[in-house]
């Protein structure tokens, strides 16, 4: 993506952003929208549950 950098740290396994919010500006988008991308992006490989595995998760539990 143009006008963000990751920065690696090898010795203690972290990742950095580095944005540069001129060009963010210029192509319309807001830091909140970056974020989202980026959580999402880094969430992809975590497992989850389809709709009808939640519906049957939840079937039977007392509504609150």
């Amino acid at each position: 993506m143009k006008g963000i950098i990751l920065i690696k740290d090898q010795t203690q396994g972290k990742d950095f952003f580095e944005i540069d919010l001129s060009t963010l500006e210029k192509n319309g988008q807001s830091i909140e929208e970056l974020f989202e991308m980026i959580i999402s992006e880094s969430r992809k490989a975590e497992g989850g549950l389809s709709w009808v595995e939640l519906k049957k998760h939840i079937q039977g539990r007392p509504k609150v």
